[in-house]
Formats: structure tokens, C-alpha cells, sequence
């Protein structure tokens, strides 16, 4: 199964050296609040400049949330969360 990783299909790779997410220095950014910025709670685009292979980049992208994540692999979504897998549909 592949999962959805809107990282990977703006060109970041294993390797690759993160130097501003959403403007600000990743050099600033608490880890705790890097979880929720990789992590959200609704999908809305962010900037992110990184080295890869040695050149300077900057991509703009929407981060997959993990709502989304569920829906692209055919789970249904509940105001508890997500349907268990040993669930039957209906």
C-alpha cells in the first residue's frame, strides 16, 4: 500500500536538508510544534526550502492530513475517529 506523501512528490528525498518550513529557520521550530506542523488538523499549504543533491530549493505544498490519510485508503471516518478494520460495513 503507498501512502499519500506530498514531501515526496514536491521533490524532498531521504537526505535531503530542511531549511525553512513555512519561512521560518528549522533551527527555531520546538519539536513539539514540528509534530503539529507536519501533523495538522486541516490541510493548508506551507513553503519549504531545503538542499537537495547540493542545490538550494524551495517547493510549496499541502500536507497530507491524517483524515485524508484514512480516506485514500477507503476507511470511513467517525466523530470518534476512524471505523476500526475488523468493522463491517454497511
Amino acid at each position: 500500500m503507498e501512502w499519500p506523501s506530498p514531501a515526496f512528490d514536491a521533490g524532498l528525498r531521504v537526505g535531503d536538508e530542511v531549511l525553512f518550513f513555512g519561512g521560518k529557520p528549522i533551527a527555531e521550530i520546538s519539536r513539539d510544534k514540528m509534530i503539529g506542523l507536519l501533523m495538522p488538523k486541516s490541510a493548508g499549504p506551507v513553503t519549504i526550502e531545503f538542499f537537495h543533491l547540493g542545490k538550494r530549493k524551495t517547493v510549496r505544498l499541502t500536507p497530507a492530513t491524517y483524515r485524508s490519510v484514512l480516506a485514500s485508503v477507503g476507511r470511513k471516518w467517525t466523530a470518534d475517529g476512524p471505523v476500526p478494520d475488523d468493522c463491517v460495513a454497511d
